[in-house]
């Protein structure tokens, strides 16, 4: 059986997250505890809204929810990787000390925990979240059919938002395929790209606007 657990970093952007994700992720499959889903949600508190995750861990044999929240702040921990937390183009902020939410065990600061309950319950509506780690992720890279996303990934639909797209079209990935749940299902939002091909319509680097600078 697997363990819901609810992360809060205090990230005011997705992919200001994404170093630390991936960084915590290859921590915890070093511990036999690769994440199945990693889903990031968008939550307010009375310092506005941010971003906190909702990660599915699979079974944790003899841990208690207390150890095993331990060992999730630990891999969050700055402190664990910090050639790994480094932002994206828009240079807002950098993840801070995770605060971590496991059944009815919390860790961490008190606005933290909150958030991070926030992620567990609009995980479980099955009406929001950006997925980042998926089962089949790891096979959508490169270039491929765009057909193949949705037969071997958890991806239920791709949205071009260019218009009807056949079955094989090219969709360069950029290794950066970050469904989001529209309606109760997994849709990736794709569009047109140079040659006729398809890029999905999140970029991994997106240019600093203007308000950023």
């Amino acid at each position: 059986m697997s363990s819901l657990v609810g992360v809060d970093q205090g990230v005011h952007d997705a992919l200001d997250a994404e170093p630390a994700l991936r960084a915590a992720c290859g921590r915890l499959a070093g511990r036999g505890l690769a994440p199945s889903w990693i889903v990031t949600h968008v939550v307010s508190d009375d310092g506005g809204a941010h971003v906190a995750y909702a990660l599915d861990l699979p079974d944790a044999g003899a841990l208690s929810d207390a150890d095993l929240a331990a060992l999730v702040a630990d891999a969050f921990s700055p402190d664990a990787h910090p050639g790994d937390v480094a932002p994206h183009a828009h240079d807002h902020d950098l993840p801070g000390p995770a605060s971590v939410v496991i059944n009815d065990v919390g860790l961490g600061e008190p606005h933290g925990i909150t958030g991070a309950r926030a992620a567990l319950a609009a995980q479980a509506s099955g009406v929001t979240g950006r997925a980042v780690v998926f089962p089949g992720v790891d096979a959508l890279r490169g270039t491929l059919p765009v057909s193949r996303v949705t037969e071997t990934s958890a991806v239920e639909q791709v949205l071009s938002l260019g218009g009807p797209f056949a079955p094989d079209t090219p969709l360069v990935t950029r290794d950066h395929v970050r469904p989001y749940r529209q309606g109760g299902r997994w849709v990736l939002a794709v569009q047109p790209a140079i040659g006729g091909a398809l890029v999905p319509f999140e970029d991994p680097a997106p240019k600093r606007c203007c308000q950023d600078k």
